[in-house]
């Protein structure tokens, strides 16, 4: 077995490589106190286990393991630290084991030991080759709630692990494999938190969907470089985007079956807000398109009941109104149309202090001035 040791401390890597030895079961192969330089090294030669110092200055070893997982998500990583308040993180990183400085050769020979047979479980050639990838690649709902479905058993239950983790999956997928700079993560995400307690979050986060990601099996992978993070999808598609193509290829019908609510609304996400008006949008416009067609094609009231639960949605939206009462003249029912319009008006009233537009309140006269 080969290891590749990282601290910035030259005499703490001596003195690791000293106990390495004595042990005999791990060939140090490499020693860095720069992780630019061991990183380097990393993307040319793959060991079987990193030892890592957290507190390293400039790149800290917590973002140095970001970039050894993103290379390598199966390479096991021991930390070593010298406050034990990092112990905990450091097993929320999915670290295979900690060390704390100074370290006692105890504690280093059981972490051996767990390394020793948790590496001797895995063949040579299974540790080099990536997971097969899953057969049906998931779908993700973004309308109403977010959710990944998928009809096989390992991917049927999902479960995040944090809210948080799950709000930073939905962000970056909204991105659509786009890089987004870690600043802008932190502020997106936890942005009452001060700067270290939202960069610890932040890789917590990043740990725990790339675990997950391999138990399901689906393909996707969280990617690392330049301070910044991005999604690759690996086959995942989204209803939304689904349903923006159904828009643009006039498919309404298949468009309206994808819409199950507005992208994301059971969710407090604020970056989402654009997009789900953007939709909402398109949404209301291919109703209306559809109700139109099947008015032309001489089915009033299919039409109608469409926009009645258009208009459940879009309470204060004159121009549906003004398609309803139409259909109300269409179909000859004079007194439903004359209902619709004083409810509207009422709720105009007593919702929003206002009344209808000219444009409507003409248009309702016109209507209902005669059979």
């Amino acid at each position: 077995m080969r290891a590749i040791l990282m601290d910035d401390e030259r005499p703490a890597l001596q003195h690791l490589e000293r106990m390495l030895k004595e042990d005999g079961r791990i060939q140090v192969e490499a020693m860095f106190t720069s992780p630019e330089a061991a990183l380097a090294h990393l993307r040319q030669n793959k060991p079987d286990i990193v030892f890592l110092d957290i507190g390293m200055p400039g790149m800290s070893g917590l973002a140095a393991a970001e970039y050894v997982q993103a290379m390598y998500p199966d390479l096991p990583i021991v930390f070593i630290t010298a406050y034990s308040e990092y112990a905990v993180e450091a097993f929320e990183l999915q670290a295979m084991d900690y060390l704390l400085k100074p370290i006692v050769p105890a504690r280093f020979r059981k972490m051996l030991d767990r390394v020793a047979a948790s590496l001797a479980r895995k063949a040579p050639m299974e540790r080099l080759q990536p997971p097969a990838p899953h057969p049906n690649q998931p779908t993700v709902h973004c309308f109403k709630q977010f959710e990944i479905v998928d009809s096989a058993p390992s991917v049927s239950n999902l479960k995040w692990r944090t809210l948080k983790s799950k709000e930073l999956f939905a962000f970056l997928l909204h991105q659509r494999e786009e890089w987004v700079a870690r600043d802008l993560l932190l502020e997106t995400i936890w942005p009452h938190y001060d700067l270290e307690r939202a960069i610890k979050h932040l890789h917590t986060s990043v740990y725990q969907i790339r675990k997950l990601l391999k138990e399901w099996q689906i393909g996707a992978v969280l990617e690392y470089n330049l301070e910044s993070y991005r999604l690759l999808r690996g086959g995942i598609r989204t209803d939304a985007e689904l349903f923006e193509t159904a828009v643009r290829n006039d498919d309404a019908d298949r468009g309206l079956r994808l819409y199950r609510g507005e992208y994301l609304a059971e969710h407090d996400f604020p970056w989402a807000v654009l997009r789900r008006e953007e939709l909402h949008r398109q949404y209301v416009r291919i109703m209306l398109q559809t109700a139109e067609r099947q008015a032309a094609a001489g089915n009033p009231q299919a039409a109608l009941q469409r926009l009645l639960a258009l208009h459940e949605a879009e309470p204060y939206e004159e121009v549906i109104c003004g398609r309803i009462l139409k259909l109300y003249k269409d179909s000859n029912d004079i007194g439903a149309l004359k209902r619709f319009y004083h409810t509207f008006a009422i709720r105009l009233q007593t919702e929003l202090n206002t009344v209808p537009q000219a444009d409507l309140a003409t248009l309702y006269e016109e209507l209902a001035g005669k059979p």
